[in-house]
């Protein structure tokens, strides 16, 4: 889906078209939210795509994190939802979260990485996006600038039965989705332009607007929603194109995601 301004607020970060060393490794099981590390919303949300304002306290971890949505009457939408943006920018890597989305018509989880013009740059974006009216399926996407690639994807299992892990590998020719060792799509230079810039991890629940109700559904005005996350991981690529890290997450069930090999 089209975002058109920043999920989050944070300090100003003017990196567009600035070259960025990368930075390391992480895995995270949030046995809390580590505000040196993580910035969680809490601001109204004046979008016209969005039915959500953010509240900090919507987003609670204690050995994984719980993303939760519900209604309001005291902001500007009529729902508050949770979003966590890594502060550290990142760039080629893997990317993995376990996740449990939430179920509701209109009602996305999101876990994505994007810059854009709150930070000074060209919108660059990559989504991984759970639509709680079919979680049977997942929403893929990338924008460069303007450009707009998209799929919804049948996964063959509910998404929402129990945590799962998904990936993301983003290198300079390429970006795979996965859900366990399994690859869902690749995107190519065939396919459009691959962003390039340094970019923020995010993941977040929120409500949509009637102007996505084609797209996510209609929201109902009592709906709440829970987006469970026990692990978010990332692994940069290095020079020799290997993805690196003595760490990451791993399946409930076991086992790691054991793709391609690097570009």
């Amino acid at each position: 889906m089209l975002k058109t301004c920043v999920l989050l607020a944070g300090g100003l970060a003017m990196i567009a078209g600035s070259a960025l060393a990368q930075p390391d490794g992480f895995v995270d099981r949030f046995a809390t939210i580590d505000q040196s590390l993580w910035y969680a919303a809490n601001y109204q949300w004046n979008n016209p795509a969005f039915d959500t304002d953010w509240r900090a306290d919507n987003a609670k971890a204690g050995g994984s994190l719980s993303l939760r949505l519900k209604p309001s009457s005291e902001g500007i939408n009529r729902f508050v939802g949770a979003s966590v943006r890594r502060h550290e920018p990142s760039s080629y890597g893997r990317y993995e979260v376990v996740i449990k989305p939430a179920v509701g018509s209109g009602i996305v989880s999101g876990f994505f990485l994007y810059t854009g013009e709150y930070f000074g740059a060209l919108h660059n974006e990559i989504d991984i996006e759970f639509l709680g009216r079919d979680t049977r399926k997942i929403n893929l996407a990338v924008f460069v600038n303007g450009t707009r690639w998209e799929r919804l994807i049948d996964l063959g299992f509910d998404s929402a039965a129990k945590p799962r892990r998904y990936g993301i590998e983003w290198t300079k020719d390429s970006i795979r989705w996965f859900t366990g060792d399994k690859m869902l799509a690749e995107y190519t230079h065939a396919d459009g332009p691959i962003p390039d810039l340094p970019i923020y991890l995010y993941s977040n629940i929120w409500a949509t607007s009637a102007k996505l109700h084609g797209w996510a559904g209609k929201v109902d005005r009592q709906a709440r929603g829970l987006t469970e996350i026990s692990c978010i991981s990332f692994m940069p690529q290095g020079k020799d194109g290997v993805f690196s890290g003595t760490d990451r997450c791993v399946d409930p069930d076991g086992g790691v995601l054991a793709s391609s090999a690097a570009n």
